[in-house]
């Protein structure tokens, strides 16, 4: 069964010598490299053609030694410092990346990332990004992070280990960490609604499921009402391929088998779906939306009926609405974040989801603010909402959709159960009149079927007190974001700050040995 749109993976493995294997070997694989192995003289093998790689890069502390950067000798001086038969030289590190994500943006998330949770506290980091296996799940970009287990002492590893990268509770932080992260930038892309089911993809199971029920999320609690497969482990699945049964094996195909119930369910209308996501992608930003809509316009009307034809509106700022987003910005600022500042007469543009843009060159293409107030003269603006008008319009519009996916109080208890076999049947014969029609059709019909599939969820998850509850953890998950965030941000400003001074530092022993160069050439 296709889960809509989470793919939360992550894994940690320590690389052990009393399992045969070899820090090198992990790195030569993650960086899809031949390197040189010390320990038994030998070159390991040429992974070149094993994949495609997409980033590499080694994190390193501040002040680590120049040797860090070179692969091939990290990683067998990480293995030196190991003297035990079962020592352990590094942690392999595997997670996923959110599907929405470009490649810049996986960039920017793995780097932040690993300086937070690793550079930081003293790792070497060596990241790479795969692309996906061909053949296999094409949404699957993931990183290998090949992590030191010793911290540098000077010129060389410390003789102990720091224990406390190996507790559990370290795993569990990461997991959490990179759970949150990745929400953050989802959100930042536009991606609300994959952000919140990302935010909770280190969960179990129920624990996801129960946390989409609040918000209201039916669709993905239904995807993933399903059991978690145990995992057979090298030694099962090496038995497996020689054709013997094994406990652990049966056990896991009973857990698949009965997950394929819901699997057979949607399986009709998975490529519905793909078409309708391929569509929607087409737009990455409302920005850009906004942008189109005005470059394709001949007049501010037919700027105004292109907006709302993406659910979008334009919106006259009124003298109350200035003065709210003067206020609002004085105390962004104070949290460390940013909020923009609208004048009175201003004309915005409003989402479907309470963003509000501003008419700047950037967001309509023009190259000049003249030329925007221009082509906007056209505009009748005693049409136009104010802004608090408009955002309030929003939020009510929002409320009544929450509402009508509320099922009545009093509805029998058969709508609960729904019939999963009537339910199979109605689907499939929906999805096989829907070929050859066209992308609103399918996008309505699927529409049609997710509401379907809500009603079996049961008839008392998106009760009013439900509905409640999820705006209250909304709230109170933005106001953790925004802690986060401000935090970050001024991490972000340290760092930016130190980098700073070291360039500058750099630069000025350039200058002097500059100096000294062109002064000792004078005297000769």
């Amino acid at each position: 069964m296709a889960t809509p749109t989470c793919g939360y993976h992550f894994t940690a493995k320590a690389v052990s010598f009393g399992k045969g294997q070899s820090a090198v070997h992990t790195a030569a694989y993650n960086a899809r490299e031949e390197l040189r192995d010390e320990r038994n003289g030998r070159n390991t093998r040429d992974y070149n053609g094993k994949g495609e790689l997409l980033f590499s890069g080694i994190f390193a502390p501040k002040g680590a030694p120049e040797w860090v950067q070179d692969r091939e000798q990290l990683w067998n001086r990480a293995e030196a410092a190991e003297r035990q038969k079962n020592g352990q030289p590094a942690r392999n590190i595997e997670f996923a990346f959110p599907e929405k994500l470009n490649q810049q943006q996986r960039e920017w998330l793995l780097k932040d990332f690993l300086r937070e949770q690793f550079v930081r506290k003293g790792m070497i980091a060596d990241a790479n990004i795969h692309a996906p296996h061909p053949g296999r799940d094409e949404r699957n970009f993931h990183a290998h992070v090949l992590v030191t287990m010793r911290e540098l002492d000077g010129d060389g590893f410390a003789k102990r280990k720091n224990r406390e990268w190996n507790r559990r509770e370290t795993l569990e932080g990461w997991r959490e960490r990179w759970a949150e992260m990745g929400a953050r930038a989802l959100e930042r892309a536009g991606y609300q609604i994959e952000a919140d089911r990302w935010q909770h993809g280190h969960r179990t199971l129920p624990e996801q499921r129960e946390a989409a029920l609040k918000r209201c999320d039916l669709e993905y609690a239904e995807a993933i009402n399903r059991e978690a497969t145990e995992h057979r482990g090298p030694h099962v699945d090496a038995l497996e391929r020689k054709g013997m049964d094994t406990e652990r094996g049966n056990v896991y195909r009973d857990t698949a088998d009965r997950n394929t119930t819901l699997a057979d369910l949607k399986a009709e209308l998975a490529d519905i779906e793909k078409l309708i996501a391929a569509e929607r992608d087409r737009a990455v930003s409302p920005a850009e939306l906004i942008r189109a809509a005005y470059e394709h316009s001949d007049s501010a009307s037919s700027f105004l009926a292109a907006l709302r034809a993406d659910h979008m509106d334009l919106a006259l700022v009124s003298k109350d609405d200035a003065e709210r987003s003067q206020l609002d910005s004085a105390a962004a600022t104070s949290h460390g974040y940013w909020k923009p500042v609208f004048k009175e007469g201003e004309i915005v543009a409003v989402t479907d989801h309470g963003q509000v843009y501003r008419l700047t060159p950037r967001t309509t293409g023009e190259k000049d603010f003249k030329d925007i107030q221009q082509f906007m003269g056209g505009l009748e603006q005693a049409t136009l909402p104010t802004l608090g008008e408009a955002l309030e319009a929003v939020s009510q519009r929002r409320e009544a959709a929450l509402m009508e996916r509320a099922p009545d109080q009093g509805a029998d208890a058969s709508r609960e159960m729904g019939g999963k076999d009537t339910a199979v049947r109605e689907l499939q014969t929906r999805a096989g009149a829907l070929a050859g029609r066209g992308l609103d059709t399918l996008a309505n019909a699927v529409s049609e079927a997710i509401e379907m599939l809500g009603d079996m969820v049961g008839a008392t998850a998106m009760t009013p007190e439900r509905i409640q509850a999820s705006l209250d953890a909304r709230e109170e998950a933005a106001e953790q974001r925004l802690k986060d965030w401000t935090r970050l941000r001024r991490e972000d400003d340290e760092d930016r700050r130190s980098q700073d001074q070291r360039e500058r530092k750099l630069e000025e022993e350039r200058q002097q040995k500059l100096y000294e160069q062109a002064r000792d050439e004078f005297q000769r």
